[in-house]
């Protein structure tokens, strides 16, 4: 029995030897197909554009091609990792302080009531405030993913949004930024624990540019990268930004006011771009007061996080990263969102466009926007992609009747309270009208009398002037009355 387990065991081992030895062995052909070809880049770009880095090993080293994080030579990416790799090292040797290790100083300088600027307490204090605020909003990110619970990732995410917001003080960490490190965060984890597994010596080049020891430092050349992208979606500065000619013609007469980049990239979005593919949805929310900075701030500054699925999301970011013009791409994935909708978003009020805006709906395939932004911005280049149009589902739709039966029913209630008004105003005009012209009437005729002898001289008038009596007026018109 002894020798059967042993046998066993020795059996499975061997199996699952010979199961790493054939991942890596695809690996390794994987890495050779997509970096190692005639144009590699010029492909791989194509294959983001059309979605299908889906099922790809190594997205995590195409995104950093994309953004240029690594040079197009791929006999230049050991020594430039390795260098990167470096200077992330000697900045969080910078930025992480720790006041207990510093000697040079007197005590009067170092230590924690010390008020003096060089006092190496008084950063540490900063520090600890701002790394405080990061981590509160690590902690909300993607409640759903296991991943993200862990705390040596919320570590990791915690010192590079940190390092980031030191080396860039006049941005500095704002609300929102957690979630654009966090989807770089789940590809380059999840792919370098791949390679850490399956991977055998052999691949000298995989291990030393996907190596799960140097994460956090590539992580964070990644996130600066894209920081480059997206942080003036970010700044409060007021500027003023070239508009375009359909722009100028429509607000000729208004006077330009400054405002912040991506404030004016949201106006241009709806009331230039929109306003060139479908006029009348552009009318229609111009209409509803609806301005673009209510569901256009989140949607270019999580760069769509929040609107699909984490995969899903992943593709839109695959064409971003890939285009040559990447906030041209934010505008016009976000123009092919606004056209998805546009049959629900005509047939909605304010407050149904807002909820189709602010919760967009699900779609089948995110693909559909990549295709048809880069028809909208190419036409001569890329086909036409089919028109879908989001058709709520029978929940939404009930909702939306009962919804709409009962704002008929107010309506109704209101037009026959309405008409009750209208009909009792009618009654009275009428009763005044056929009382003036039925002048022989009894009533008439009472009513002529009554003012015509009140209208007479009054005599015999007695005044009591006893203070509990009132005035008592006699005559002949009140005694024929």
């Amino acid at each position: 029995a002894v020798v059967t387990t042993q046998s066993t065991g020795v059996i499975e081992k061997r199996a699952e030897l010979a199961t790493m030895e054939v991942e890596s062995e695809t690996l390794e052909s994987e890495w050779e197909r997509t970096f190692r070809a005639p144009h590699y880049l010029l492909r791989l770009k194509e294959c983001a554009l059309k979605g299908q880095l889906r099922s790809s090993s190594f997205r995590s080293v195409a995104w950093q091609v994309f953004l240029e994080v690594l040079p197009p030579n791929t006999e230049e990416w050991v020594t430039v990792t390795s260098a990167n790799r470096r200077r992330y090292t000697d900045l969080k040797c910078h930025y992480v302080i720790d006041p207990h290790q510093t000697e040079d100083m007197s005590l009067t300088v170092n230590n924690p009531l010390s008020q003096e600027e060089q006092s190496p307490w008084a950063q540490f204090f900063q520090d600890n405030e701002l790394r405080k605020l990061i981590m509160q909003d690590i902690k909300r990110t993607y409640p759903g993913e296991l991943m993200f619970e862990q705390m040596e990732i919320r570590e990791i995410m915690l010192n590079i949004l940190f390092i980031y917001a030191r080396e860039q003080p006049d941005i500095c960490y704002k609300q929102g930024m957690h979630e654009l490190l966090a989807p770089i965060v789940y590809v380059f984890y999840n792919e370098y624990m791949l390679v850490q597994d399956v991977t055998n010596p052999s691949s000298d080049t995989i291990r030393s540019v996907v190596s799960m020891e140097y994460l956090e430092h590539d992580l964070y050349w990644c996130y600066v990268a894209l920081m480059k992208h997206t942080q003036l979606y970010y700044t409060t500065d007021k500027i003023n930004k070239p508009t375009s000619k359909d722009q100028t013609m429509l607000f000729r007469d208004a006077a330009p006011q400054a405002s912040s980049y991506i404030v004016q990239s949201l106006e241009e979005l709806q009331n230039g771009t929109l306003r060139k593919f479908d006029p009348e949805l552009q009318q229609h929310l111009q209409k509803l007061t609806i301005q673009p900075q209510l569901y256009g701030l989140r949607w270019m500054r999580l760069l769509f996080g929040r609107e699909f699925p984490l995969k899903d999301m992943l593709v839109i970011w695959d064409a971003l990263f890939a285009s040559p013009d990447f906030s041209g791409m934010v505008e016009y994935v976000s123009i092919a969102m606004l056209l998805y909708i546009r049959d629900a978003l005509l047939c909605n009020d304010h407050s149904g466009c807002l909820t189709l805006l602010m919760r967009f709906p699900e779609t089948r395939d995110v693909q559909l926007f990549v295709q048809r932004a880069l028809f909208l911005r190419n036409p001569s280049h890329y086909e036409c992609p089919p028109n879908l149009q989001h058709r709520p589902n029978t929940r939404t739709r009930l909702a939306n009747d009962r919804n709409s039966v009962r704002s008929t029913r107010q309506d109704e209630n209101k037009s026959r309270q309405e008409e009750r008004a209208l009909t009792r105003q009618d009654s009275n005009r009428t009763l005044r009208t056929d009382s003036m012209s039925s002048a022989r009437s009894p009533v008439a005729a009472i009513s002529d009398t009554i003012k015509r002898k009140m209208s007479a001289p009054k005599v015999n008038t007695v005044v009591s002037i006893s203070s509990s009596s009132r005035p008592v007026e006699t005559g002949s018109a009140t005694t024929e009355l």
